[in-house]
């Protein structure tokens, strides 16, 4: 029997005018997909009854579980509870012991209540109050029919508790969810999404569960396994079956199962080494050295950088060379160009050795600055650990 699939509907005109980031949309998808929930459709709609009843409305005739986030304040413009009464067609009706509990809150902090606050204890007749032990505004649970719309506050650090606590124990109970989706995200840098394709293309066409899916961006590209199983070390060991099969494919380039970045890669290969790093750079604005000394200043042993200008590689070099000759046990990563050239000069240091590579130059300004940055780590990681050099940045 297919999974009943779920529907999300975010509230408030400030998400439509892109005031606020739609940070609960993004929490409750990936919730819903961790516990193997289909989520197959997504509204934002502004602070207007009719729209937000219309939302609903077709929410509920295309799936059995509708999520809804916001709308549930004292203010006029706060119309959710108001669309929930117009859909099922019945009164709002007062409830004494939520606005006690509303009063109570109000008191604890010293606050003085409102009367608008009254109308956070007013819900659909015949629905369900869900408990907010962390703000004013509960929740409302409807049953219609088969089918079940539920919403929560607005504010995160109120949603998800109730998300977590409330609404997921109830949702498994009544629609007899088992089981979960646990994702591993595999970085790639230096290779492209292109070449990755091709390199375990057929990996992903032929797994089903897991699933493989890539993601590419200015970080390098996320090979995202997800599988579905009843328990967690099950997917676990689904996934890292699939994952042995990429990484051989790979050569064993890809990392970050729980999202590290390449500069936390490298600072932790470093401590594993006993060996810490110099940069240098001239084009990169120091984005080498902030994201070094964010990820690793144990193991970054000092950073230099300097205006882009005639002999700058050399310049860089010479330091480098120059430090290296104190701190034997050490490396280096020297990046120099000019933002005006097509590419710049990366060198890497190490064990006596010393490595060039090229970096092509794509894009302008910080999104320069962080794929050259994001390139010569990588580059360093890689050569510190023996992996193979890419051959291709495209």
């Amino acid at each position: 029997m297919d999974a009943p699939v779920a529907e999300i509907i975010m509230i408030g005109s400030e998400l439509l005018l892109g005031e606020l980031q739609d940070t609960n949309a993004t929490y409750l998808a990936q919730t819903l997909a961790e516990q193997g929930i289909p989520l197959l459709w997504k509204t934002t709609v502004g602070d207007n009854l009719e729209r937000i009843t219309e939302a609903l409305r077709n929410a509920l005739e295309r799936s059995a579980i509708v999520l809804c986030s916001g709308g549930l304040g004292p203010t006029e413009d706060d119309l959710t509870r108001e669309a929930f009464a117009a859909l099922m067609r019945v009164p709002l009706a007062y409830h004494p012991n939520v606005m006690a509990t509303i009063e109570s809150r109000f008191a604890r902090f010293g606050r003085k209540i409102t009367e608008n606050n009254r109308k956070q204890a007013m819900f659909p007749e015949g629905t369900d109050v869900i408990p907010n032990p962390n703000g004013t505004a509960p929740g409302i649970w409807a049953r219609i029919g088969e089918k079940v719309i539920i919403c929560m506050p607005g504010v995160p650090f109120e949603l998800k508790p109730m998300m977590r606590d409330y609404v997921l124990p109830r949702l498994r109970d009544e629609f007899g969810f088992s089981g979960l989706i646990k994702s591993w995200n595999l970085r790639v840098c230096g290779l492209g999404e292109s070449r990755i394709d091709a390199l375990i293309g057929d990996i992903i066409r032929d797994s089903e569960n897991p699933k493989i899916g890539l993601l590419a961006g200015p970080e390098g590209v996320i090979i995202r396994i997800s599988a579905k199983a009843e328990t967690e070390d099950q997917a676990d060991r689904m996934i890292a079956s699939v994952e042995k099969q990429i990484q051989h494919r790979l050569g064993g380039i890809a990392f970050g199962r729980n999202g590290e970045q390449v500069e936390e890669a490298l600072a932790e290969l470093l401590r594993q080494k006993q060996r810490t790093l110099y940069v240098g750079e001239s084009v990169t604005g120091g984005e080498i050295c902030r994201r070094m000394t964010l990820a690793g200043p144990d193991v970054l042993l000092e950073g230099k950088i300097i205006p882009a200008g005639e002999n700058v590689a050399d310049t860089l070099l010479d330091m480098a060379v120059n430090m290296l000759v104190k701190f034997p046990f050490a490396c280096a990563v020297i990046v120099a160009g000019k933002p005006n050239e097509k590419r710049s000069t990366g060198v890497v240091l190490a064990d006596g050795k010393r490595h060039e590579f090229d970096l092509p130059h794509y894009g302008t300004g910080r999104l320069l600055q962080t794929r050259l940055a994001v390139a010569a780590l990588e580059e360093t990681r890689r050569r510190i650990a023996g992996l193979a050099i890419s051959e291709s940045r495209t």
